[in-house]
């Protein structure tokens, strides 16, 4: 009985370290020691669904009131380097970007729900995304989800000096038409999808800026107010680029959408109609609320109407 326990305390502390990330870079494993020393859990350790590469996954921030947050990388054997760093609830301010960007390779970068707090305890300030600053270095970091959360126009800046980034999602955030002229112009930009949780913070402006985008194929928006004089007519200059435009449950003219689907024969134009909007703004009270800050109460009552 002592032998086997024995051999079993041996076994496990043969696949302990296992379960502790083993980078072959040390400034990558440096930078994920100081990543996985903000939550309780130790690493754990297993293959990724193309059974290629690793995942290490640590759970549970140390400072938040609950058991909450989780952060995932991705470890390719073949490069020996970490491509793929994914959160959820991980709370990073701007500051705690910075050891992302010891992932020489990173090629994509997904922090979902990334608030003001893990906990909604800490300062809008500390966080905005504008800690992508310190990721500019990295040539291959091609697509960004920052969705849910306090990404804001700071994070615009300095996606705007991500020479490589194609996709980038930033639904239900703090980006404002204001901060998306950062992005004119934007080199490589493919896709974009964007909503501002109803609160009027991004619309037809939005439209403008991006159509200056020149690899611009697939563009999404909801959760706004779009016309065809003040938005959608600037989507034609990208009519041999454009594949998709989803407007999603955006507040829109059918008429509009008919027009830009006549202008944009080779792209595929989604919406989802009023009654979409109508149904959205009313799932919760907040969410009326929101939108009663700054939507007419004509849209309102006819989304409404539609949904009924």
């Amino acid at each position: 009985m002592v032998s086997r326990v024995i051999a079993g305390l041996l076994f496990v502390g043969l696949l302990a370290p296992l379960a502790q990330a083993q980078l072959a870079d040390p400034a990558e494993q440096a930078a994920w020691e100081q990543i996985a020393d903000r939550f309780k859990t130790d690493p754990v350790e297993k293959p990724d669904r193309s059974g290629k590469r690793k995942e290490y996954t640590v759970k549970n921030l140390k400072a938040a009131k609950k058991d909450i947050g989780t952060c995932t990388i991705t470890y390719d054997p073949a490069s020996g380097h970490v491509i793929y760093v994914t959160s959820n609830s991980a709370g990073f301010s701007n500051e705690e970007f910075k050891p992302f960007a010891a992932f020489t390779e990173l090629q994509r970068l997904t922090l979902w729900h990334n608030s003001n707090g893990f906990d909604r305890s800490q300062p809008i300030e500390n966080f905005d995304a504008s800690g992508l600053k310190y990721l500019t270095e990295l040539d291959q970091l091609s697509n960004v989800t920052l969705a849910g959360g306090g990404f804001g126009d700071g994070g615009l800046k300095a996606c705007a000096d991500l020479d490589q980034l194609k996709s980038l999602r930033i639904w239900h955030v703090q980006a404002t038409d204001e901060g998306m002229a950062h992005l004119r112009n934007h080199p490589t930009l493919e896709t974009i999808q964007m909503g501002a949780w109803w609160e009027g913070k991004t619309g037809d402006k939005t439209l403008e800026h991006l159509s200056t985008c020149p690899n611009l194929k697939h563009i999404k928006l909801g959760e706004a107010i779009l016309t065809w004089e003040g938005g959608l007519k600037h989507l034609v200059q990208r009519a041999d680029t454009l594949k998709v435009v989803d407007l999603d449950n955006a507040l829109v003219e059918p008429a509009d959408v008919e027009k830009l689907r006549e202008a944009l024969p080779n792209a595929k134009v989604e919406w989802k109609g009023l009654a979409a909007a109508g149904k959205a703004i009313t799932a919760r009270p907040w969410t009326k609320a929101k939108a009663e800050k700054w939507m007419p109460a004509e849209w309102i009552d006819r989304a409404v109407n539609a949904a009924q």
